[in-house]
């Protein structure tokens, strides 16, 4: 079962993750956006998030999606409409990320957002 999380304009689900319990999961999703948004860049980004729709945090599954293996953790431009409460649904995209399978040194490690993409600072 999903769990809806108002103030972050999330969906976490926890169906189908290949270790542990789905409860498991969305613990460890609800624990990491919270240590998100206990930054500034986190806030700013929950604020985008809630003011333009919903996201669907599901577990990363890479047999699903061998193309990007290596990433382990995806985002799909692919909008839907998701229910959020009776009778109210919103825009939503999925992210395929779980806590237990993400690792900064994956294949994926050197694009948009990396260490490798952070300006050098003079000193």
């Amino acid at each position: 079962m999903s769990k809806y999380l108002q103030k972050y304009s999330v969906v976490v689900d926890g169906q189908g993750t290949p270790t542990g319990r789905p409860e498991d999961h969305e613990r460890d999703i609800e624990a990491t956006l919270a240590t998100l948004a206990a930054t500034a860049t986190g806030r700013a980004v929950f604020r985008k998030i809630v003011a333009h729709g919903v996201v669907r945090i599901r577990p990363y599954l890479a047999g699903s999606v061998a193309k990007w293996g290596a990433c382990n953790a995806l985002a799909f431009s692919e909008r839907h409409k998701e229910k959020v409460s009776s009778g109210i649904s919103r825009t939503a995209v999925d992210v395929q990320y779980s806590l237990s399978t993400w690792s900064a040194t994956s294949g994926c490690a050197s694009g948009p957002g990396s260490l490798t993409q952070l300006p050098q600072l003079s000193t």
